[in-house]
């Protein structure tokens, strides 16, 4: 049982923490970096 636990750990737990960990002002900017790439026409729109 622990050893699963164990197993499921470091692929499942450790990306979720690390992603709730950042904090949203750089997870905004990232966010718009992509999108005014995947859409630069739109860049300014709202």
């Amino acid at each position: 049982m622990w050893n699963i636990v164990a197993k499921l750990f470091f692929p499942v737990f450790l990306p979720a923490i690390f992603i709730l960990g950042i904090p949203l002002e750089i997870r905004n900017y990232i966010i718009k970096r992509i999108v005014n790439k995947e859409y630069p026409n739109k860049q300014e729109k709202k």
